[in-house]
């Protein structure tokens, strides 16, 4: 019997239909498009996964099924590793070609794509994987300035268009189309977090919301968690799983600046006199994504090694005198530092924190508690909905100082907490044991008296922690050990990794 000749699109995180290449490279072809999701236990289980993802990408694949039904063929879902999957695949139809995005992602995926590119080789079936973003793959240390240009000509041209139809399989595979597996199905336990909307309608939705209304106020309250969760764009998780194109991003932005010359007097005012101002940093923005995403790409031992290697046994880590205790006091929101508390527990909650907040708890435990970030990057890993391993790494690097490209960055967790909720509304909210501090005391809490502590029923200890260090103390003995390590003389042993934007 004949097998039916197909081109598979596999779907790893670019769960959308607009702006896709190898969905319109297959369409293109005219043969029967097999639009393939793998549901990979490797990667559910990986102790970077949380229940949460799954929520959310579920959602999403339920949508691109629908989605891709209209244009012609309906997702298919498989669950197993990806050579397999593929290898079954390629004994049911002629696999003329896979088609798949780049990614610049986890070892662990790393690994698998490797394994994928050697499997097709071995069966002479073409495997293209096409760029995305503006993430430059095979790009020399020595052409670094190159990659702005790259990007950006990327970033100048059109989209991808959707198509009109793609041939759909005669019949069904094997299998049928499979089922998008709940959490049940898969062994892992839902966990009840108020995530946001998933899926390529709603991450059109966002972005739009953003620049048409919310983002006049951007570059004022994207810092402070408590204006930060309406006033920011919130499409790190589109972008994270591909719902929404960095192209089509960067275009909408440079759309909405360009039209604002032409745009009525009233319509201006409506827009907000820091309209303009909070577009073009939020364009920044985008653009600094990628180029933390292209660190990973140039060094991705950055997810499991310090790329200062004098760090190396600085801070502790593993079974030998790992700091446990503070490390589930971070985790938890236990600290005594009401901010980073507040922070983590709306973190944990919510699945997302705007960006400032998230770097005061890096720097927390970086700095102040004195851990190594691989032993607290598998936690953020999991409570961000938004996790990206090509932005994680480099920023938790960045952040505690071990990476090449900036010096120690630190916050003061007291002095944020005046700054960015002066009245405490957001510690109140986010801790409600301290709901009846005096606000005089609600930064510091730990500043009460015996008596003050009854009256506002907080006892210190009791009901809320101490802090667990002395900021001033501990921020001065890191400034020292850290700048013995971050010496120019210790820097140069790694100047081949220095990256753009220095």
């Amino acid at each position: 019997m004949t097998k039916q000749s197909v081109h598979i699109v596999w779907y790893k995180r670019d769960l959308r239909i607009k702006d896709h290449g190898p969905l319109h490279k297959a369409a293109e072809s005219g043969l029967p498009v097999l639009p393939l999701y793998i549901v990979e236990p490797m990667l559910i289980h990986a102790p970077t996964f949380d229940p949460s993802h799954w929520t959310f990408i579920r959602q999403c694949l339920i949508e691109l099924r629908e989605s891709l039904a209209q244009l012609g063929q309906p997702l298919v879902v498989r669950m197993g590793d990806a050579v397999p999957v593929l290898h079954s695949l390629a004994e049911e139809f002629e696999v003329k070609q896979i088609w798949a995005h780049e990614e610049t992602t986890d070892l662990l995926s790393f690994k698998r794509d490797d394994e994928v590119r050697v499997w097709a080789k071995s069966q002479a079936i073409p495997f293209d994987e096409m760029p995305k973003n503006g993430i430059v793959r095979g790009l020399s240390l020595d052409r670094r300035e190159a990659w702005k240009s790259i990007r950006e000509d990327r970033m100048h041209k059109w989209p991808w268009p959707t198509p009109e139809e793609i041939r759909p399989i005669v019949g069904q595979t094997a299998q049928g189309l499979g089922d998008i597996p709940d959490h049940d199905e898969l062994g892992i336990m839902r966990n009840e977090r108020e995530l946001q909307p998933a899926g390529e309608k709603a991450a059109e939705k966002m972005l739009q919301g953003f620049l048409l209304w919310r983002g006049g106020e951007y570059i004022q309250k994207e810092a402070s968690p408590l204006t930060a969760p309406a006033a920011s764009s919130r499409i790190s998780p589109h972008l994270a799983y591909g719902t929404l194109s960095m192209r089509t991003a960067v275009q909408e932005v440079r759309t909405q600046l360009k039209n604002f010359k032409h745009m009525p007097p009233q319509e201006k005012r409506q827009r907000g006199r820091h309209w303009v101002g909070s577009l073009r940093l939020f364009g920044t923005r985008l653009t600094l994504r990628d180029e933390t995403m292209q660190q990973l790409e140039w060094d991705p031992k950055m997810e499991i090694a310090n790329q200062l290697s004098g760090f190396d046994g600085l801070r502790p880590i593993g079974a030998d005198g790992w700091p446990a205790a503070l490390l589930e006091a971070w985790q938890s929101g236990r600290t005594g530092f009401p901010m980073v508390d507040a922070s983590m527990r709306f973190l944990n909650h919510s699945g997302w924190l705007n960006y400032r907040m998230r770097a005061m708890l890096v720097s927390f435990a970086a700095h102040d508690l004195w851990l190594d970030w691989r032993g607290f990057a598998p936690h953020l890993s999991r409570v961000f909905v938004d996790f990206e391993p090509a932005v994680h790494y480099p920023q938790l690097q960045m952040l505690s100082g071990t990476a090449v490209k900036r010096g120690m960055r630190w916050f003061d967790p007291i002095a944020e907490a005046k700054r960015q909720d002066p009245q405490g509304e957001f510690i109140r909210r986010w801790l409600p044991e301290l709901a009846g501090v005096p606000k005089s005391f609600i930064h510091q809490p730990e500043l009460m008296s015996a008596e003050q502590q009854a009256k506002s029923g907080c006892i210190i200890g009791r009901d809320y922690p101490a802090p667990l260090v002395d900021h001033a103390e501990a921020i001065a003995k890191a400034k020292t050990q850290v700048g013995l390590i971050r010496s120019p003389k210790v820097r140069a042993q790694d100047s081949g990794l220095e990256l753009p934007g220095n």
